[in-house]
């Protein structure tokens, strides 16, 4: 999901809570400029996606791990279904302005994690959010998840 607003708005952390597993600035990103299109590059740009140092398009980015336990009812039924039981997920929140948790803080529910921005391949001030889901509670590689994609709504039931 995409979710336009302005550079500054807060983000918050997801109604479970969560711990942080990865809190990562983007080294090609600056104030002056943030996102690939900045920089003269299009959107969507392969070297900005495969690059380590844009963080493969996420520009500032949190990512917050949800253990299965943690997660409501309604959502371990949704992971069941999709023969997933057990996993945990992983929610994503890309092109942050700014970061305000750090890798390895256990998170409550609704806690301010930074601000929405406008950073790596970006086109304009959003929060882009994703949803993975993996059984291995202690990954930090996102890529291990990749074929889990989930609606991002399953991230954020109470």
């Amino acid at each position: 999901w995409d979710l336009a607003a302005a550079v500054g708005e807060p983000i918050y952390a997801p109604p479970a809570g969560g711990k942080v597993v990865v809190a990562s600035l983007c080294k090609a990103c600056s104030a002056a400029k943030p996102n690939a299109q900045a920089h003269g590059f299009k959107t969507g740009d392969q070297s900005i996606i495969n690059s380590p140092d844009w963080n493969y398009g996420y520009g500032h980015m949190v990512a917050i791990r949800v253990l299965n336990e943690k997660l409501p009812a309604s959502t371990q039924a949704e992971l069941t279904k999709r023969n997933l039981a057990g996993y945990h997920l992983y929610i994503i929140y890309a092109h942050m302005n700014s970061i305000e948790v750090q890798v390895g803080v256990e998170l409550q529910p609704g806690q301010r994690i930074g601000t929405l921005g406008n950073t790596g391949n970006s086109e304009g001030p959003h929060l882009h959010l994703e949803v993975r889901a993996w059984n291995n509670p202690n990954e930090t590689s996102l890529g291990a998840s990749f074929r889990n994609h989930m609606t991002p709504a399953v991230g954020f039931r109470r």
